[in-house]
């Protein structure tokens, strides 16, 4: 056989005349994609002798890509200058012997499969064993055998290749059988690789078999429960909270119960009457234009009226998330009443006139000083224009207060909800009343400025060493608040412009990993699923991130394309943590069942042992000591260990009636242990020069410490009641002091961003993530230092 780089090209140019259909192969940059496409129409040409003759160059091909990669011109055509850079070594796949008879033919298929399985388990060499997966799969798709060649592909990205081909899993998936499928879904490999549940979602011809799906062209035809009704409201994008799901169906249903006791449904024609005003609504501010460019490009017109008598003479009012605004259709006249942050006080009254002695109007009141009141007749709007105003009002105050722009675009939402409820039911034979309490519960802000569900966090709860500088809601596109479980900065580099800017990583509860641009504090487009939630991150290299999951495997992710390289499988329990060895080439990795593995980086090779103790391990965390040694956390003593598991010393560790605590939190610094008790608010230090305890603090009113991370000189203490305290070490003691109420729920992660900022992540209940800005505090010897060196002329 011909072994030359231009015989391959020879035979490709042939093939493309006599193919079936044509190929654009040589139009893109993704080589293997369209190599896939060729692979395809290969195996279902009419032409069999030449389909032999393209599969021998086709593998070849891929022979010449083992050792080196095909350089492109910048056209994205192959180099013509490729034969200078073949390899003097390479790597050869014997073929079995073509067979002429055609009912032989599939022989040759199973042939080669089998013999390119062998090749797998012979060869060592991970880039020889990802390119013979890569026939393999193909032959095998090609065979008929979809499912074993699904198999290979799984095996193929597990190893972490670049070869595994998506385009072509994904139009293998969208053309399976209904019974293919059901098969598909029961297998582990299937299961347990999220790639499989990406590619599922965004086909849209490719669903589970146990998920339902709601035409977003139609509205119920039949009564529908809380859960089918959640599907409607998703899919028609009303909302995708499920509180506010919750609330605008217990509202439509009027929060009555059947004669069984049962939830009332949502009727179809309750349902159609809200929709259909829901899409005027939206379709009459779509037609208002004349107005349209005095406002500013990130505002939203959320409602307008209809012709109505003002302070400013017979037109419209409009209003936005920022500010309330009078304008006049043919004169185009456009002016602003007020800002939504100056309102003072919106109150209803009858606007007494001539023609008109009881006429339903608002009065807005302003904080501005010497401006009057603005009126404004609605007539029998009057009601919903209140609710309204209020909403976005109140959302905006708490929005401000709690440094948190997600909030403000909810309490829109909940506006234009609780405005289309209303009118919906204007028309109708229920009591106006009764219609006006079912939508109190839709406007959530306002209840929450008036007390009615729970304290929002106050100013005055907040210590005055503290600044809130920010609060991101990373659940805020999802039905369910998630736990925000770990939090990774990386920092960018400023003197380089070429390279990324800092971000956040972020681990939440609902399995996803969320990066924000600490710039902007916008959250990326680029997201990944896994499979089980995330409990730890390492910046393991200038390229790398290590994720360890609660079950058992570490995701490898390429820091710029945000994408899962490999998976690293061997333990058995939850990651707990991970740390980097001193010269930076290997990462120790611990699980709860006291297994660590420490894994070259460059090549993944491991080498793992079982920590020595007679009881369970529960081991929490694990840090790198010097000398190559390690501290293991458990849950009620540390160890420290050799890097082969050898137990060196043991720090047994009591509360305060000397019973074993429960540690849930540890901090290594280079000469103090911290360990918090998540049962109660106390801290113990050890000094690891004496192995004796040096102090122990009690953090007032909290119960339990679930978190504690050292910067600056201070270190930051997250407790179970969501307060976050500071522990100033600069003087050489530990002493509290300033702390605040920082969430609504358990402080589950903490990171440090930069010098001058921490974050603080949440659990379920609260779910955002906080940034605090920390004060620049020097000590009393420096101050005084400081003007001692004043030169006075």
């Amino acid at each position: 056989m011909p072994t030359g780089v231009n015989h391959f090209l020879d035979c490709y140019q042939k093939f493309r005349h006599q193919a079936d259909y044509a190929l654009e192969f040589l139009q893109t940059g993704d080589l293997i994609n369209n190599g896939i496409n060729m692979k395809m129409v290969v195996f279902t040409s009419m032409n069999k002798k030449f389909v032999f003759y393209h599969f021998y160059s086709f593998v070849f091909y891929h022979i010449i890509r083992l050792s080196k990669a095909i350089t492109k011109s910048s056209s994205g055509c192959l180099n013509q200058n490729i034969a200078d850079d073949i390899p003097q070594k390479t790597t050869t796949f014997l073929l079995p012997a073509i067979l002429g008879v055609k009912h032989q033919q599939v022989h040759f298929y199973q042939r080669c499969i089998e013999e390119l399985g062998n090749t797998v388990k012979a060869d060592s060499s991970s880039s020889m064993q990802a390119t013979c997966l890569y026939m393999k799969a193909l032959l095998q798709i090609a065979n008929g055998n979809t499912i074993e060649g699904l198999e290979t592909l799984n095996e193929l990205h597990v190893t972490g290749s670049k070869l595994c081909p998506l385009t072509l899993a994904q139009k293998v998936l969208e053309s399976i059988s209904d019974k293919e499928r059901q098969k598909l879904e029961k297998m582990d490999f299937f299961k347990h690789n999220s790639m499989w549940r990406n590619l599922g979602t965004d086909s849209k011809t490719f669903q589970y078999s146990n998920t339902s799906t709601v035409s977003i062209d139609s509205v119920p035809k039949r009564p529908v429960d809380l859960e089918a009704f959640a599907k409607h409201v998703e899919q028609l994008d009303i909302a995708v909270d499920s509180e506010v799901i919750s609330r605008l169906f217990h509202a439509l249903t009027f929060n009555k119960e059947t004669d069984d006791g049962e939830q009332m449904k949502v009727m179809p024609d309750v349902f159609k009457r809200f929709y259909d005003v829901w899409n005027k609504q939206e379709s009459d501010c779509q037609q208002v234009s004349a107005c349209i460019d005095k406002l500013d490009w990130n505002e939203c017109l959320l409602k307008v009226s209809a012709l109505v008598k003002t302070d400013y003479g017979m037109g419209h009012i409009g209003l936005t998330q920022k500010r309330l605004f009078y304008f006049e259709d043919t004169t185009g006249e456009y002016r602003e009443i007020i800002q939504l942050r100056d309102i003072d006080n919106v109150e209803k009254f009858n606007w007494l006139s001539v023609f008109s002695p009881r006429n339903p109007a608002l009065r807005i009141y302003s904080k501005v000083k010497g401006a009057k009141p603005f009126r404004v007749a609605l007539k029998r709007d009057c009601d919903i224009w209140s609710a309204v105003i209020k909403e976005v009002w109140s959302g905006r105050l708490i929005s401000v207060q709690e440094k948190d722009i997600h909030l403000l675009q909810q309490a829109a939402r909940n506006a234009l909800i609780a405005d289309a409820f209303l009118t919906s039911f204007q028309d109708s034979k229920l009591s106006w009343t009764e219609v006006m309490a079912a939508a109190t519960n839709l406007c959530y802000f306002t209840n929450l400025m008036h007390g009615a569900f729970e304290v929002i966090l106050s100013m005055d709860d907040i210590s005055s060493s503290f600044t809130l500088a920010h609060r991101i809601n990373p659940s805020a596109t999802e039905s369910e608040r998630a736990t925000v479980e770990a939090l990774l900065y990386i920092a960018g580099s400023a003197a380089n412009e070429d390279s990324q800017s800092s971000k956040l990583w972020v681990s939440l509860g609902s399995n996803k990993v969320v990066v924000y641009d600490v710039a902007t504090w916008l959250c990326e487009s680029r997201l990944i699923s896994v499979e089980s939630r995330v409990y730890c991150f390492l910046q393991a290299d200038d390229k790398t991130i290590w994720a360890g999951t609660r079950d058992g495997l570490i995701y490898v992710i390429d820091m710029e394309t945000v994408t899962s390289e490999r998976q690293l499988h061997g333990h058995n329990d939850t990651v707990s943590g991970m740390c980097l060895s001193q010269d930076s080439r290997r990462v120790y990795s611990g699980s709860l069942d006291g297994h660590v593995f420490y894994r070259d980086i460059a090549t993944f090779e491991s080498t793992d042992f079982k920590i020595g103790t007679e009881k369970k391990s529960d081991l929490i965390g694990i840090w790198l000591n010097a000398k190559e040694t390690l501290w293991c956390g458990l849950k009620d003593s540390i160890l420290l260990i050799t890097d082969t598991g050898v137990v060196l010393k043991t720090l047994e560790l009591y509360d305060v009636w000397g019973k074993p605590g429960i540690i849930e939190s540890i901090l290594i610094q280079q000469d103090r242990i911290w360990a918090g008790f998540s049962n109660f608010g106390e801290i113990v230090i050890w000094n690891t020069q004496s192995w004796t305890e040096q102090s122990r603090l009690t953090l007032d009113g909290c119960t339990g410490i679930t978190n504690i991370f050292a910067t600056n000189n201070k270190v930051c203490v997250g407790t179970r009641c969501g307060m976050l305290n500071i522990i100033d070490i600069s003087s050489g003691s530990a002493e509290v002091s300033s702390h605040c109420i920082a969430h609504h729920d358990i402080i589950r992660s903490i990171c440090s961003i930069g010098d001058k900022y921490i974050a603080t992540g949440s659990a379920s209940r609260d779910g955002r993530i906080a940034i605090w800005r920390l004060p620049l505090q020097r000590t009393i010897l420096e101050a005084e230092d400081a003007i001692q060196q004043i030169v006075v002329p």
